[in-house]
């Protein structure tokens, strides 16, 4: 099966996806290292911790992101199920973060959500899904 041209637009879509989390951990861990100390000793900690979080947290992410581009250029079946399960969880867990909280969502967790949205609605196209789901071999373009 040849690829399809919106696979190959799917595949290219997450590269970018996986280059910008990449540039975003490398942000973060700069940031970590080169903030000014705050106030009190303790402000510092504080706050060096924080970025610590937020660097784990974003290198899961930008690794998880990596795996599933690399695996779609490869067309191997896991990793259209992981980008399909990741997109689908993290959006789940952003939706339901506003409905417990009772409260709307901040801009900027509206576009991360769109974002992943995206992504997830590209993965589920029926030529996506009927291309990275095939047990056929690809043919060489």
């Amino acid at each position: 099966m040849k690829r399809p041209v919106i696979a190959t637009v799917v595949a290219v879509i997450q590269t970018v996806v996986a280059v910008v989390s990449v540039l975003g951990v490398v942000f973060l861990a700069y940031q970590n290292y080169f903030l000014p100390p705050g106030n009190t000793p303790e402000e510092t900690q504080a706050i060096h911790m924080g970025l610590r979080i937020a660097i784990w947290s974003a290198a899961i992410c930008a690794v998880i992101t990596l795996l599933v581009c690399w695996a779609l250029w490869k067309r191997w079946r896991w990793g259209w199920w992981l980008g399909a399960v990741f997109y689908v969880l993290v959006l789940a867990s952003m939706l339901y973060g506003s409905v417990a909280d009772r409260e709307m969502m901040d801009t900027d967790d509206i576009t991360i959500a769109a974002v992943f949205l995206l992504l997830a609605m590209l993965l589920f196209l029926p030529p996506v899904r009927r291309f990275y789901l095939s047990r056929t071999k690809p043919v060489a373009d």
